[in-house]
């Protein structure tokens, strides 16, 4: 391994440290579901056909020419985190992302929250190393050797003398804000970057959603955000300049996997006509609510009822199903 390329690897190693990330703890989606939303060639099913057409031409317009904060919005379970995981890997999405990038070279960063981590007080901390990582792996390593050299110059140099390295809380506060602040990074890049989870938060929220505005703000033409959350986050004016919610906009999504998931399950088709089982799959799709969590829930619920030879019909499908959402919302 070359010299510059050894020591980008091991600065980068320190830049992670104890870097919580949740991203590959997130499932994939389901079969094609979202493929919708960043592929023009993807047919749109005519339930909820003119939500669905806005969020679709909304978000390819902003991933091909807008800039600012993208913000997706949804109920607890809706699929926010799947989504964003797709979003920000899907050859569709950095089709568009490429076309807005030009003749710069496209730059992902991304980091998802989680309030499953114990220690919040060091989330900030975690979500700057987390960025500052996943952008310098994304980058050739010539970049990330320049990327590396300007943003941590002391540790640089450190270990291009042989000597131990190590990157504290105030080199990375430091280096993340020189990212939004170094106009030289930007010569040559454009940046979009995800943020999974913004309620998850436990520092403040109101500062990070400044921060992000701020980077936002300052470069324009190169760096643009698309960031999840529950529907009580709300950036100060002017706002975001593009969004949508997505339990709005997911009922074909859920539709599909409830009649996937039902009908390769023997049982259910041997224990249910046909004709029960499209009105049982719109039901389920239509009473998630945008939920596919829910949804999960009762589709698995309704296939053990049929391994055991419990399930009632239509006619019993309503108690355990106002059972289960009872317990989902607890």
């Amino acid at each position: 391994m070359p010299p510059n390329s050894r020591t980008l690897f091991l600065v980068h190693w320190r830049i992670r440290g104890c870097t919580y990330h949740r991203y590959e703890s997130v499932g994939p989606r389901y079969n094609h579901t979202l493929e919708w939303l960043v592929d023009e060639a993807s047919e749109l099913c005519k339930e909820n056909q003119l939500r669905c057409e806005t969020a679709r031409s909304k978000l390819i317009t902003w991933f091909n020419s807008g800039g600012g904060i993208f913000h997706v919005t949804g109920k607890p379970g809706s699929g926010k985190s799947t989504l964003m995981k797709y979003l920000s890997g899907s050859r569709h999405s950095e089709r568009h992302l490429k076309a807005w990038a030009g003749g710069k070279c496209l730059v992902i960063g991304r980091f998802f929250i989680s309030d499953k981590e114990t220690d919040k007080a060091n989330l900030s901390q975690w979500l700057y190393r987390g960025l500052l990582h996943s952008i310098v792996e994304d980058l050739p390593v010539p970049d990330g050797v320049r990327f590396v050299s300007l943003l941590f110059p002391r540790q640089w140099k450190q270990k291009l003398e042989n000597e131990e390295v190590s990157i504290d809380d105030e080199d990375v506060r430091t280096a993340f804000a020189d990212l939004r602040n170094k106009h030289a990074l930007y010569d040559k890049h454009r940046f979009i970057i995800y943020v999974d989870g913004l309620d998850e938060y436990g520092g403040d929220c109101c500062e990070l959603r400044r921060d992000l505005a701020t980077w936002a703000d300052f470069k324009p033409q190169d760096v643009k955000i698309f960031v999840t959350s529950r529907e009580h986050i709300v950036f100060d004016e002017p706002g975001p300049t593009g969004g949508f919610r997505l339990q709005d906009v997911n009922y074909t999504d859920i539709y599909q996997f409830v009649t996937s998931k039902l009908t390769g399950h023997r049982p259910y088709l041997n224990r249910v006509n046909e004709v029960d089982r499209k009105t049982l799959q719109e039901k389920i799709a239509r009473g998630s609510e945008g939920v596919f969590l829910w949804a999960h829930l009762v589709v698995q619920e309704l296939n053990l009822e049929c391994e055991e030879g419990c399930f009632s019909g239509l006619e019993g499908l309503e108690y355990w199903v106002n059972k289960l959402r009872r317990e989902v919302e607890v």
